[in-house]
């Protein structure tokens, strides 16, 4: 494995402009189906283009793919058609709002499940190709530890967990964390906790499952943020829009601008509640931020 991500760093470097520009990527994923990671992947790229970047959406989820149904659109040609077929990649980019591209995959289809080893590090050289265009790269995986999961977070610069406080989520989060972050160059990873009732609980989430990380691992996880309970959330999806563009005002995407501009290093004009509760934990050693 250590060899593969040495490989797969090598790739992800290999295709640069001749000015060197080079895009900030993101690894989208979760130990846990269910958890809203495909709904944040498509928000979170909404809120990078709405601070001004040019950002590609990827969904390399070739399990359960849905960005497409996210955002109502019917693609006519998806990554199943690159990495088998050789379809040129810019053949299957679609135009998504807010100046964001979307890389559709393909959902269920065999060769691509069966055949892992190879596909996937043609589907890193696929992305290559964008890496000179972007400004941002977010790609969205399945959920669980596949090994196409594994190798996009080995190749990408950031890998952002999301979970919700369901136990379980939890308890598969943890894994993840156990798997990922040892064989990542930093180590550390990013974690959204989704769907909670308030910002306290999301600190006791936190609180908890870094202790544990912290004790049996040694390792250490960043608090990137939460996504408050919110109805416009659902009430989105039952419309194929993303919550961002069709409730602006919502809690669940003020929480999101918040973990937008976290994750790119941006300050917040005010240093609110959310993040006086996130210096608390840093005070008490139980966060990194």
């Amino acid at each position: 494995m250590e060899g593969q991500a040495k490989h797969l760093r090598e790739l992800l470097s290999a295709h640069r402009s001749a000015e060197g520009r080079r895009a900030r990527s993101f690894t989208i994923t979760s130990g846990k189906g269910g958890v809203g990671k495909s709904n944040l992947a498509l928000n979170l790229s909404l809120a990078f283009a709405e601070l001004g970047h040019k950002v590609f959406l990827v969904d390399a989820d070739v399990h359960l793919a849905n960005l497409d149904m996210l955002l109502g659109v019917k693609p006519e040609g998806t990554l199943g058609d690159v990495v088998l077929r050789g379809c040129p990649l810019e053949e299957i980019v679609l135009d998504g709002p807010m100046g964001i591209k979307l890389v559709p995959a393909s959902s269920g289809v065999r060769e691509l499940l069966t055949a892992e080893e190879w596909a996937w590090v043609k589907l890193r050289e696929a992305l290559d190709v964008i890496e000179g265009e972007a400004d941002i790269v977010v790609v969205d995986t399945a959920a669980g530890l596949s090994k196409g999961v594994l190798d996009m977070a080995l190749s990408t610069d950031e890998v952002v967990l999301v979970t919700t406080p369901e136990p379980t989520a939890v308890v598969d989060a943890y894994a993840m964390v156990k798997v990922i972050s040892p064989q990542r160059e930093g180590g550390s990873m990013h974690l959204v906790i989704n769907r909670v009732s308030s910002q306290s609980e999301a600190e006791e989430v936190f609180g908890k499952l870094n202790q544990v990380i912290s004790h049996f691992l040694g390792l250490k996880v960043r608090f990137s943020g939460f996504i408050l309970e919110d109805a416009c959330v659902p009430k989105a999806v039952a419309r194929q829009s993303p919550f961002l563009l069709m409730y602006p005002n919502s809690k669940a995407s003020s929480c999101l601008r918040r973990i937008a501009r976290g994750l790119l290093g941006i300050p917040e004009e005010r240093r609110g509640l959310w993040v006086r509760g996130l210096s608390r934990l840093r005070d008490k050693g139980g966060v990194e931020i």
